[in-house]
Formats: structure tokens, sequence, C-alpha cells
């Protein structure tokens, strides 16, 4: 997974450079060198003693390599809380994974195989870049519209996607990869069953997919009130996995798998923010989607991403 080493380069920097930094108002540990983003205060009389308030969330101080280690594990341990609901649509995920799996793999791809055109090769390699580092150019134009137009939610889908893609990229897609140890099908001889925990393959999930989908996730949740920029962020994320197996690089179920991880971390990620900032969070769960974005102040660069249910 190049592109998570390099995402990973590009934010170790920023993630070691203050401990004390204020995450809402310096969440890249510049120093005041960036302009303050926007703080969402919590109304005087807004009611705090709720089921979905605890003390993590309550103090807000939080420098940003502190949340990634923090929500990582809230995600990972998550499935602890969860409500019979919250099992139910985990176990259709599940099994919509592995009835691709049996199912649809092997005949899926001969398909996909056998439609291969050198024209169709170039808009798929093309649009596959959408699931590396050039989301972080989604994520940059959030923050962008929202740094010029004054809007929260742009500036929040930047910090929110920069987060939910280190949490995907760099940590949880590929310990997922080298655990599961699925061989890619470009692989001559390789069938869709063969597998080999921690030797080395690394064909489920698809990496550019979950990627995709958890800036897709950010996007969507962040803009909820706006279906139409959800409707078209998935849309793209799904043309991201189309890619891949048009590439012949991922099966189908490596692809469904990636976009159920992408949406659940971005989610996630946005939910505990939210509640960071004081926003009014749903106990209802819902879909999210994520951006990324560049930070170039001098000598110090950085990563920024967010996402949406």
């Amino acid at each position: 997974m190049k592109y998570a080493r390099c995402l990973l380069l590009g934010v170790l920097p920023s993630m070691l450079l203050a401990v004390e930094a204020d995450p809402l108002t310096d969440p890249f540990g510049l120093g005041g060198r960036l302009a303050p983003l926007p703080v969402i205060e919590r109304p005087a009389d807004a009611d705090t003693d709720t089921d979905d308030t605890d003390d993590r969330v309550s103090t807000g101080q939080f420098w940003f390599g502190k949340r990634v280690v923090v929500d990582t594990w809230d995600i990972v341990s998550s499935p602890f809380d969860w409500s019979g609901k919250e099992w139910a649509i985990a176990g259709a995920a599940v099994g919509a994974t592995v009835a691709t799996g049996l199912f649809v793999d092997r005949h899926f791809q001969d398909e996909s195989q056998e439609s291969r055109s050198p024209d169709k090769d170039r808009w798929s390699g093309a649009w596959g870049q959408l699931g590396t580092l050039y989301s972080i150019g989604v994520l940059g134009a959030a923050g962008t519209y929202g740094w010029l137009a004054d809007d929260e939610r742009g500036v929040n889908v930047l910090v929110d996607g920069l987060e939910a893609s280190v949490i995907n990229s760099v940590i949880l897609t590929p310990v997922l990869k080298y655990t599961v140890g699925r061989s890619r099908p470009n692989k001559t001889g390789q069938d869709s069953d063969v597998f080999a925990p921690f030797g080395g393959e690394t064909s489920f999930p698809s990496g550019h997919t979950s990627q995709a989908f958890t800036v897709a996730s950010v996007l969507a949740f962040s803009f909820d009130d706006q279906p139409v920029v959800g409707g078209l962020a998935f849309a793209l994320a799904t043309g991201v996995g189309m890619s891949r197996i048009n590439d012949d690089m991922h099966y189908a179920s490596d692809v469904v798998a990636g976009a159920i991880l992408g949406t659940w971390i971005g989610y996630e990620v946005v939910h505990y923010n939210r509640r960071r900032r004081g926003e009014e969070v749903e106990r209802s769960r819902r879909i999210t989607d994520a951006k990324v974005d560049l930070i170039f102040d001098g000598d110090r660069k950085g990563l920024s991403f967010t996402w949406h249910w």
C-alpha cells in the first residue's frame, strides 16, 4: 500500500509537533501558523447529561495524534456497545461480503476481464486514482470552500476526513490485509478462495475502495441536508471499486468489504468529533463519507481528511 506509506510520512510530522496543541484551533500542531478553525460552541443551556456524552468527549483537549489512537480503539471496540439493530446491520454486511465471495467473485472477475479494452483500462486507471492520495484534493476543496465561505461544515470535513483517512489507510486496512492474506486475482494459478494469513498477500479488503468510501461517507454525513453531495460522493467511490475489479487487482468481495469498512470508519469519526464540538448527535447511526486535504506551511507539510454519514 504505497499510498498509505506516503500518507503516514505526510501526517506523522504534524502529529508529533506539539502535544499541547488545541485540536479545534490548531489541529495539526503548527503553533498557530494556520488561521484558527471555527469552533462550534455548546449552547449554555444545552443538556450535557445524556447517554451520548462521556468523559473523553467532554474535555475537548485532544491533539490530533491522540485523537487517532483513541478513536481507532473506540472503533475497534464499538461492537461491544452495539444495539440489536446495529448487530443486525453488521450481520447483513458480513453476509453480503461472504455471499459475494461465494457466488459472485469468480464469475464477475471472468466477465470483467473478457470485456477489457485499452480505452476502458485508461478510464479505469484514472478513476482508480480517486482512491489514492488524489482524494486529498477532494478534502482540500471542501476545506477551502469552508474557509472562503465561512461554512464550518467544510472545515470540519477537512479535519474529520484527515483523521478518518489515517485510521483507514495507515492502520485498519493494512492490518486486515496482512491478517487475511488473500491472493490477488492477477496472480496466475490463484483462485478466489486462496488465503494465506500473514503471508504477505494483500487483496482483502480493497484499500483504494475503503479510502474512497471513507472520504465519501465524511462528505455525505457533513452535508446530510444536501443529499446530492452524498449521492455523488458514493457514486464516485463505487466507480473506484469497479476500476479495481477491471484492473484485475481485486475480487468483488474485496471491494464490498472495502466499501463497508470505509463507510463505517467515516461515520464513527464524524460521530465522535461532532460530540467533541458540542453538536447534537442522533443516537441512530447513519452512513458517512470522507475527504482529504494538503497543508503547506513553510517547511511543514501534512494531510487533512474529512468524512460524513
